[in-house]
């Protein structure tokens, strides 16, 4: 199976390292970036480090593990975001995530990273479904995959107790026929 770096005319996808711990510690202590992810803004360059240096080891993909991709604006390489990505236990489904930094956020770059990882996903590793959940109040997350025809197969109701209170959540889904097809 190939892994990143994965290359658009504007980003470049690859597996993060701690060369990113700075930005990426930047981006999570971003208070709207913590919102509706599980961690805090008092995110800690320690934390960070500790992250990146616990997933690092994985390669890409591994069956039953999280992989933590940069996303980097070209051709500086400046880091502006990640992408997480799980494959599950027999090789043939995935579930992902994002994060962006603010400074690059309505302008593309999220969806344009998205779309190109699904498609790597959906060509390379010959993945059959990819998955996405997301907080029923993360406006801008449900918009990016309505965006890229991800299709809404669930709404849990106060399924998670999150940040001091129960919360809803959107689980979406894509086939590879889906996205090939469009």
């Amino acid at each position: 199976m190939t892994a990143p770096p994965l290359k658009s005319d504007r980003l470049v996808i690859a597996l993060i390292t701690l060369q990113e711990v700075k930005s990426f510690m930047e981006y999570r202590n971003d208070p709207k970036n913590a919102q509706f992810q599980s961690w805090t803004p008092d995110y800690t360059l320690e934390s960070a480090t500790e992250f990146i240096q616990d997933i690092v080891p994985t390669p890409f993909p591994t069956k039953g593990k999280w992989n933590q991709l940069a996303v980097f604006l070209r051709p500086e390489l400046v880091h502006i975001g990640d992408i997480a990505f799980k494959m599950d236990d027999e090789g043939t489904q995935g579930e992902l995530g994002f994060t962006f930094s603010r400074a690059y956020q309505g302008k593309g770059f999220a969806t344009e990273a998205v779309k190109l990882f699904l498609h790597h996903c959906f060509t390379a590793l010959h993945l059959h479904r990819i998955t996405a959940t997301t907080d029923r109040e993360n406006l801008k997350s449900i918009q990016l995959l309505e965006r890229l025809k991800f299709r809404r197969e669930a709404h849990h109701i106060e399924n998670i107790w999150f940040k001091g209170k129960w919360g809803d959540e959107f689980v979406y889904a894509m086939l590879a026929s889906e996205f090939l097809e469009s």
